[in-house]
């Protein structure tokens, strides 16, 4: 179990970096986790967010982290594009026909 909890201080620490150095303006953050400003540089300097403030900030974090996921394999495809590694539409749809028998 204390493995587990040194996770999650790992875990809390990623997400006041994140804070620190995401494209949240704070305003939002503290609109979203509903507390003052205040309490929120005290929780922050602390690492003492409690259980349903942490799971808002893991949703934050995970949005942006999933945003970035899907540019990055958007300008992936652009850049297999632009370098003709494609395929014919006939051909893929011919190829998933004969390997399903469809």
């Amino acid at each position: 179990m204390y493995l587990e909890i040194e996770r999650y201080e790992k875990q809390i620490i990623k997400l006041v970096d994140f804070i620190n150095n995401g494209p949240y303006k704070l305003e939002y953050i503290l609109d979203k986790l509903n507390i003052s400003r205040t309490t929120f540089y005290t929780k922050r300097k602390n690492y003492n967010f409690n259980l349903s403030e942490v799971k808002i900030l893991a949703k934050m974090y995970d949005d942006v982290d999933a945003t970035s996921r899907l540019e990055k394999s958007i300008n992936e495809g652009l850049e297999d594009i632009k370098a003709g590694r494609v395929y014919k539409l006939d051909e893929v749809l011919n190829e998933v026909r004969e390997k399903y028998e469809l």
